[in-house]
Parts: C-alpha cells; structure tokens; sequence
C-alpha cells in the first residue's frame, strides 16, 4: 500500500529567514513546518528536532538535509527511510512540487492497526485450527477405538509398502506369534520376509501380488492356512484400496481368524467323503451278498423241503430282506446328506 492517502496536504509555512525563537511556539504545536525562500518556494521541512541540535537565530541554519518521497512510494519503504534519516516527518513531492507532508506516527497508526486486524484474524483462524484438531483428534480416538475394539488384524499400508496405522489386534497378534513389534514407518514386505522358515517364499509372493492387486483398484479375499513357529491358522485376509480425492493412497489389510470355522467346515467335508465311501459300500459290497442271498431263496424247491426247513427258508429270506431295506435307507441317506453339503 502507498502512502498517498497518509499525505497531509495542509500544513504551515515560516519564511527561510525568520528568527527561531519567534516560530518555537508555532513549531511544538505542528510539530513540522515547511521553510520557504524569497520566492515562496519550498526549501525543507523544520522540526523541533532541528532546533534542538543546531543552535541557530535564523530558520534557515537550522534546516536538515532530508530525502523527499513520492506519492507512490510504499508505507514499508517510506518507513525505513524514516528510520535510516531518524526522522518522523518528510516532505511528499509530485513532479517537482510539494505535495504534502507524511508523518511517521499516522503511517505507525496505521501499520499498528493492520497489524491488530492481522493479529485477530490469525487467532481466529488459529482458533478454529485447534477446534478443527480437536475434532481430528477425537475422531481418530474413536475409529482408533472401535478398530481396536475389532477381533479382526488391521493395517493401512502406503503404496511403497510402509504402514501408515495398525490396530492393536495387530500389534498383539506380531508380539504374541513373532516376538517382534509392529511399528508405523516399517516395510510391511520386510515384516512378511522376517521369518521365512515359517511363512515361505509362497506366502510372501501371495502377500505382494494380492496388496498390488488391491494398490490397482481390486478388492482381494483370500483364505489360506498359514504355519506359524508354534501353531498354524486359517486366516481370511481381505485387501482393499484407500482413496483420497479419487486417488488410491494406500490399502487396507483385514485378516480374521478363521480356523475354528474351518477347521468345522473341513470335518463336515471329511464326514462327507466318508459317507460317501460308507455308501459305495453298503452299495457295492454289503448289498451283494444280500442280493445272492434273496436270490438263492427264490429258487429253492420248497416242496422237497421238511416243513421245518421250510420255516428256516422263509426266516432266511424275511431277515435278508430286511437286511436290504436297511442297506437302501443306509445308502439313501448318506446321497441326501451328501446333496445338503
């Protein structure tokens, strides 16, 4: 901002050759006057200041040789001239003629006022930083409650493979099953190739390809058996990618145990498979012989038979008959079981 609208255009005079007593009064009161020659033109601007260091009878020897400024000239500029002359008022010339006097103290004023306006608008705005940290700060107390309060592992991993968050079911999960703390920073693929006597080269290269997978854009569910150095597990990792302003900036990483589902799941289907195998059998192997045996009893001659024979034959056919309906249900269960499964 320039100094033009600071200029005091109206100001007083006193003749170059006036005597310095006779205008003190006048100049404590002004606080400035401009000196003219003869002619009336402006030669210099007199302070009280000037009388003070030169001990003179005329106006004129007591004048100070001072730089004049421009209407232009800008508040900062036209201060540090001030401040390099020790001076508190300048004469303001516009092509060659007077145009006014600037005062030190009305630009002060005024750089003191914007400074006020400057200084409430930055505690505003720094008020409303911190309201807006609180609020970021209690937000992420609570999605950092609720993600701890998950039995799921959480982590936010960036796309160079650092983790940006994890849980504290994750951070558990490493103490518990590696010994080794999980911190942010860290490459996660080197956390993954830590231990590879328990995780293998396959589960480091299934990792990798279902994080880039999910770095690209893809949501990943995979559910693998994985040998830790004192037990193993089913888990179900799920990879997802993160977005700010429609661009992925990392992905996540949710692994559930699952290895009491599955393990449930995996019985089921070995109780399955043997189901099956008890059905070919009874189909194949028990009914066989049953079928010989209702065969043999239909053509046997009963009429060459004692009557107690007779009764034998006919217990015999009742009892493998039976023995057949049972074969059948057996086997009709197992398929219906099997169709349910």
């Amino acid at each position: 901002m320039t100094i033009a609208r600071f200029i005091r255009h109206q100001y007083d005079v006193v003749p170059a050759y006036s005597g310095t007593r006779s205008i003190k009064d006048h100049l404590v009161q002004q606080s400035a006057l401009v000196v003219q020659d003869e002619n009336e033109q402006p030669i210099g601007v007199l302070t009280p200041q000037d009388v003070v260091q030169h001990s003179h009878t005329l106006v004129i020897d007591c004048l100070t040789e001072r730089p004049t400024l421009s209407p232009e000239c800008a508040i900062e500029e036209a201060l540090r001239v001030m401040q390099e002359t020790h001076t508190d008022v300048l004469a303001v010339m516009d092509d060659g003629s007077l145009t006014g006097l600037i005062y030190k103290n009305d630009l002060l004023a005024y750089v003191t006022d914007q400074n006020k306006n400057l200084e409430g608008e930055v505690n505003k705005q720094v008020t409303e930083l911190q309201a807006i940290h609180r609020e970021l700060v209690l937000s992420r107390q609570i999605l950092q409650a609720v993600l701890d309060s998950t039995q799921s592992t959480v982590i936010l991993v960036a796309p160079d493979y650092s983790i940006l968050f994890f849980n504290k079911k994750a951070g558990d999960e490493s103490q518990a099953l590696y010994g080794r703390e999980l911190k942010t920073g860290m490459n996660i693929l080197d956390y993954t190739l830590y231990d590879t006597r328990v995780a293998g080269r396959y589960l480091f290269d299934a990792f990798k390809s279902d994080f880039d997978r999910a770095l690209a854009g893809e949501s990943v569910v995979t559910e693998r058996k994985v040998q830790f150095p004192e037990t193993s597990r089913w888990l179900r990792a799920e990879y997802g990618p993160v977005f700010y302003q429609e661009q992925i900036i990392g992905a996540t990483i949710t692994v559930a145990d699952i290895d009491e589902r599955k393990r449930h799941l995996l019985q089921i289907e070995r109780q399955n498979e043997l189901l099956k195998h008890i059905s070919w059998v009874q189909s194949h192997y028990t009914r066989q012989p049953v079928a010989t045996i209702l065969g043999l009893t239909s053509i046997i001659e009963k009429s060459t038979l004692s009557e107690e024979n007779i009764r034998i034959i006919s217990m015999l056919e009742a009892t493998a008959q039976k023995l057949d309906e049972v074969i059948r249900n057996t086997v009709l269960t197992a398929n219906s079981l099997e169709e349910e499964h």
